[in-house]
């Protein structure tokens, strides 16, 4: 209304007697007569309408646009605030918050700590307390304990100042021990929310990737990989089904992903094989990425990518004992499974992945 008063309409041109609509007395903008309004203003020649020939808004005009810009401004540290103070409430009992509101706060939440200084802020409130206690209550609903885990993630991103924080709360720790936790649809729901917040926690952060390393973090996620290649796909529902065999996909293809990161960086950090890393990633690849590779992997392309590309960092960080273990009884048949990726015809970056790990252990 403002806008079009201020190029000097007159009042009901472009819109409704009744201050809106599509049609009459719809509710909003009549676009037809704003249409017929705008071409009759327009000059052929393009050129600007002159200053002196548009209406002059009255100061209550004024105030009215102003007012209307304020209240559509939203404090973001205030909304920070509210959320922090909505999940601080307890799960039952006198003052609980209901779970829909909850989960719309964690929402907001990880959409503010995106930006790092409110991620800082939120640090300086104790809110990755807030969201640890959540993510690891065994009696919050899973949704709610996945999306904890993911805010906690979008936190941590590239804020050493939040990493710092999650180290001193024994996050690393916690959040291992919901990796750890059951293997029905919504658990690997959560689970895979827990890899991507290690991963955020250990990446560009020596100390805390060393703390992964020393809380048998790679242990763990071989583990539980193991587990979610080995689970059955089979349940009473088609949809239940689907949604489980979709959440368990997830899973594998961010713990190969966080693998591949962890077994690369050890050798770059350290200059040779660890023993975290040669103990369990060399010694369990071949046979997790043959199942990947199989009948566990069928479905979901970048999952066996990224167990290929796993394999890759694994042969590179000591070729001779890869070599030696994809020959032996352990070797999960992986070599027969590269060579079925490698004739594949589904996609290029698979097959070439196949094809680098069989030269290398030619």
């Amino acid at each position: 209304r403002l806008f079009w008063l201020q190029c000097g309409a007159k009042e009901g041109e472009g819109m409704s007697a009744n201050g809106g609509g599509s049609g009459a007395g719809s509710g909003g903008p009549d676009w037809s007569g704003l249409l017929k309004w705008s071409l009759a203003q327009t000059d052929p020649s393009g050129a600007a309408t002159p200053l002196e020939q548009r209406r002059q808004l009255s100061e209550e005009e004024r105030r009215w646009f102003y007012e209307a810009m304020e209240s559509m401004v939203v404090n973001e540290g205030d909304q920070l605030k509210q959320g922090l103070l909505i999940l601080s409430q307890p799960l039952d009992g006198e003052g609980s918050v209901d779970a829909q509101r909850r989960l719309e706060a964690l929402e907001d939440v990880e959409d503010l700590v995106a930006q790092i200084d409110l991620a800082k802020t939120f640090v300086k409130w104790e809110g990755m307390e807030v969201l640890l206690r959540l993510a690891t209550n065994g009696r919050a609903e899973a949704r709610l304990r996945a999306a904890a885990l993911s805010a906690a993630a979008t936190c941590l991103d590239h804020n050493p100042e939040a990493q710092e924080d999650f180290l001193k709360r024994k996050g690393v720790e916690k959040v291992l021990d919901v990796v750890v936790g059951g293997d029905d649809a919504a658990d690997f729901r959560v689970k895979a929310k827990a890899v991507r917040a290690l991963g955020a926690s250990v990446r560009h952060n020596k100390k805390a990737f060393v703390q992964f390393l020393y809380a048998a973090g790679l242990g763990i996620l071989l583990l539980s990989l193991k587990q979610a290649l080995q689970q059955s796909t089979g349940s009473d529902g088609e949809d239940e089904e689907q949604q489980q065999q979709q959440q368990r996909v997830v899973f594998v293809r961010k713990s190969f992903r966080l693998l591949e990161y962890v077994t690369r960086e050890s050798r770059v950090k350290f200059e040779r094989t660890i023993p975290q890393v040669e103990e369990t990633c060399l010694e369990g690849a071949c046979e997790l990425v043959a199942m990947a590779l199989g009948e566990a992997g069928r479905g979901d392309l970048e999952a066996r990518e990224a167990a290929l590309s796993f394999f890759r960092e694994c042969l590179l960080s000591d070729r001779d004992a890869m070599r030696e273990k994809s020959a032996g009884e352990g070797g999960g048949g992986v070599v027969a499974r590269l060579r079925e990726a490698a004739a594949g015809e589904e996609r290029e970056d698979e097959i070439q992945l196949a094809k680098e790990a069989l030269g290398m252990l030619a």
